[in-house]
């Protein structure tokens, strides 16, 4: 991207509304004022003017707005024209703006690149910046602001700095005879190192639980066929949005719904009745589920109440399907009992063995209550993340993160000696740069356009 050009785009979304605003950033941004509204903007000042077209023809009039560099979104002069929300009149003035010869339409997030390239912003305010417009909810709202105001940056800046303090203090042995440094420890290095491994761990645990919070905690039902689930998944839902029969295996896809439970979104996933396939589209519904299971935040486990006599019987039936083989804590899963309208089976909530089990009759739309009150506490469980932990960190974010840590590990593991200063000097190089990498100070031109390819247009 050429950042002499200037730029123009609509960035209102497409439709109907009262009003719609057209941004341009660059130093044409007065030239287009001169044209389009025949005036000169006072900065930073509001002011009502009519719009023009190259022929002289008013075709709107409203709110104009003047930004100067450095001081705007993007460090460049800024021009905003509010006009009235009608696509045509939109597109009529943003096709008078690109006449002028200089300026041409913004790519998909190209005002928010400039920012982070004029350092207005770095790469982690950036990225926020796209999560807010996309957030579902005020709780993923509140984690995207609060990286948009600096504080995930801050912490990664953190990290780097105690990198560059390992760094410098093996560095400054290399360079000078260890006569002239008081005292070299190859412990206190040690030290260092693992302190900076337990603060991206930190991070590294904390990734999951965020995102869950910002995308939605996932909630997979899952059971044998026949067993409700699909029953259940349509009475959480509010609609019918899977077919509910008899026979045994309906459900045969992945069904996702996100729903509202006190302000906060959560994502209630039906999945395929796990049993031998008898064919292939069954196997892969069955593997399909299986992946949902793996990568749930909480199961609810569905059983049909008459087919078991005891919570033996359950466990047994949880640990054939390898159910409590990917529960790393029993708090993970809720064993739901259902068909309780067939056996009389009393409708509670209790805890066995450390298992949460609630009984249920989704047919007569009993005790559905208790698993709002169920799904209410994990949430809670979420929601009760330190507030200072509370941090929008993403999958690039890790990544780096992950990249670092192994350079970290290699250089504990293998070159924490007082002969191979060199090579572990290299080695904490290497976690540098991808730190570096992580707050966007060294960056490909690939990996730019990458992130921002994900923005809309007028972002």
């Amino acid at each position: 991207m050429n950042n002499k050009d200037t730029i123009t785009a609509i960035i209102t979304p497409y439709g109907r509304s009262s009003v719609g605003i057209i941004r341009i950033s660059g130093n044409l941004s007065i030239l287009a004022a001169k044209k389009i509204t025949k005036n000169i903007p006072k900065i930073r000042i509001a002011e009502y003017m009519y719009f023009y077209n190259t022929d002289n023809k008013i075709i709107d009039k409203g709110i104009v707005l003047f930004f100067s560099k450095p001081n705007s979104f993007t460090g460049e002069d800024i021009l905003e024209l509010h006009c009235h929300g009608n696509p045509i009149i939109l597109d009529d003035i943003l096709l008078n703006i690109c006449s002028i010869n200089g300026i041409r339409l913004a790519k998909e997030g190209e005002f928010t690149e400039r920012a982070f390239l004029n350092k207005k912003i770095d790469l982690i305010q950036a990225e926020a910046i796209a999560d807010l417009i996309n957030a579902n909810s005020i709780q993923s709202a509140n984690l995207a602001i609060k990286s948009i105001l600096g504080n995930l940056s801050d912490k990664f800046n953190k990290l780097i700095e105690i990198n560059l303090n390992i760094l410098s203090y093996i560095e400054a042995y290399i360079d000078f005879s260890i006569n002239e440094l008081n005292e070299f420890s190859i412990k206190y290095i040690e030290k260092m190192i693992n302190n900076l491994l337990k603060k991206i761990e930190e991070f590294i645990f904390l990734y999951k639980k965020n995102n869950s919070l910002y995308k939605g905690i996932k909630f997979v039902i899952c059971g044998e066929p026949n067993s409700g689930k699909s029953s259940l998944f349509n009475i959480l839902s509010g609609k019918k949005a899977a077919i509910v029969t008899n026979i045994p295996g309906t459900t045969r896809d992945v069904l996702h719904q996100f729903i509202n439970i006190n302000g906060n979104i959560i994502n209630i996933i039906d999945t395929a009745g796990l049993h031998i396939p008898t064919n292939e589209v069954e196997s892969i519904g069955i593997e399909y589920a299986k992946y949902e299971i793996k990568n749930s935040d909480h199961l609810l486990f569905i059983i049909d109440i008459i087919k078991y006599n005891s919570f033996k019987d359950i466990l047994h039936q949880l640990k054939k399907l390898k159910i409590i083989d990917n529960l790393k804590d029993k708090s993970l899963i809720t064993i739901i009992l259902n068909k309780v309208d067939i056996n009389n089976e009393k409708i509670e909530i209790k805890e066995i063995d450390g298992y949460t089990l609630i009984t249920i009759s989704a047919k007569l739309n009993l005790g559905i209550n208790l698993i709002y009150k169920r799904i209410n506490k994990i949430i809670n469980n979420f929601l009760s993340i330190k507030e200072d932990n509370k941090l929008l960190i993403n999958k690039r974010h890790i990544f780096y993160l992950e990249k670092s840590k192994n350079h970290l590990i290699n250089a504990k593991n293998k070159y924490l000696d007082i002969s191979k200063l060199e090579i572990l000097s290299e080695e904490i190089k290497y976690s540098q740069k991808y730190l570096y990498e992580l707050i966007g100070k060294t960056i490909s031109d690939k990996l730019l356009k990458n992130i921002f390819s994900k923005f809309c247009i007028g972002k």
